[in-house]
């Protein structure tokens, strides 16, 4: 991950996040938990809003890690 410069480590919330989480810390990866369908989180009420909401979260993830 190092070598290849990866930022991100994407998951979803079915899983345990300590493994990704630890993995993260050793190679500077952010981790970032995206909603895997409708009612995946409060505000993801349809599939628009899944995507929205998904989308969202990736770009924010890719903004803080520094991405271009």
């Amino acid at each position: 991950m190092k070598r290849d410069n990866v930022k991100l480590i994407v998951i979803e919330p079915l899983f345990d996040p300590k493994t990704p989480n630890s993995i993260g810390s050793q190679t500077g990866a952010q981790v970032v938990t995206l909603a895997p369908s409708v009612g995946g989180e409060k505000e993801v009420t349809d599939y628009f809003k899944l995507f929205d909401y998904d989308i969202a979260k990736l770009t924010a993830a890719i903004k803080a890690a520094g991405v271009k």
